[in-house]
């Protein structure tokens, strides 16, 4: 077909694309980031890197928006605080899982924030997300099955307490994003968690840059897929289609760490954490396809 026929992609199709995009890019990080820690880097350096090399760029974009009053910084340095801690405890589950699955638990944090409202707000959940939470924990029990090693159980549970954070994050955020312009607060942001990391880093002897090239290389890539494109592309693409199909496509993300996974590090996974994986999956889509009808 002749370019001047073709018809333009709409506005909410492009929105869809930059979805899927940032969840594929979110999806790649976290098993390049794994790569990087076999030449030095570490998950506490791994994070402080993550909040301190994009600053630059967010001061740029953010001047002029800054200086932000009093009230904004406190929201900054929370969200900040919870966003980086999610951070932290993410990048740790990649020493003791494979980034594929610890990204699958992680993204069990729609399901705690359902959790949340309907303790805190009264809110009953619908029959989908009763449902995709039922799915989800069956799809959680099949990685316990036949027993796991400590250090897997471990990896687990730091990945569930960073979708925990995770939740948290997004529930204060839910409360603050209409008075805090973006790029401002994701400088503000990055300030607090380069402080939050870099106060670790310090106390527990993590800090260093004496990576190999190939590590620096690794965490670079990581950075830039994950604080320049990734988020750019989401941002774009929450502003073009709309949340509720935000969260639906940003389901490639954990499809794609999966892939990553098994591609990267040669690891197979049983048939028992295919199919947890599949129930999760499945759960959190249940649980999202639910949400759009009731809302």
């Amino acid at each position: 077909m002749d370019s001047a026929h073709r018809t333009p992609l709409s506005g909410h199709a492009r929105g869809i694309l930059c979805i899927v995009a940032s969840a594929v890019f979110f999806g790649i990080a976290p098993s390049i980031t794994a790569l990087s820690y076999a030449g030095g880097n570490n998950p506490v350096n791994m994070a402080f890197l993550r909040a301190l090399l994009p600053l630059p760029l967010f001061f740029g974009l953010a001047r002029k928006s800054l200086p932000l009053p009093q009230a904004s910084l406190k929201d900054c340095i929370l969200l900040g605080v919870l966003s980086f801690s999610c951070t932290l405890l993410l990048y740790s589950s990649y020493a003791f899982i494979p980034a594929g699955i610890a990204t699958t638990f992680h993204f069990l944090y729609p399901l705690y924030v359902v959790v949340y409202e309907a303790a805190a707000r009264k809110q009953r959940p619908g029959k989908g997300t009763v449902t995709g939470l039922m799915l989800s924990l069956g799809g959680v029990f099949l990685f316990l099955e036949g027993g796991a090693s400590s250090g897997f159980l471990m990896g687990l549970m730091l990945a569930c307490l960073s979708g925990v954070c995770y939740a948290a994050y997004i529930i204060a955020l839910e409360k603050r994003a209409e008075r805090l312009p973006l790029f401002a607060r994701l400088a503000g942001m990055s300030v607090a968690g380069a402080a939050l990391c870099g106060a670790i880093a310090g106390v527990t002897g993590s800090l260093t840059l004496a990576l190999t090239p190939k590590a620096w290389l690794f965490t670079l890539l990581a950075i830039l897929l994950v604080a320049v494109a990734g988020t750019s592309l989401f941002q774009e693409g929450v502003r073009l289609a709309d949340g509720t199909q935000a969260a639906m496509f940003s389901l490639f993300e954990p499809l794609t760490s999966i892939l990553m996974t098994l591609l990267l590090s040669g690891e197979t996974l049983s048939r028992a954490k295919l199919l947890g994986c599949v129930l999760i999956l499945s759960g959190l889509a249940l649980h999202m396809l639910g949400e759009h009808r009731r809302s």
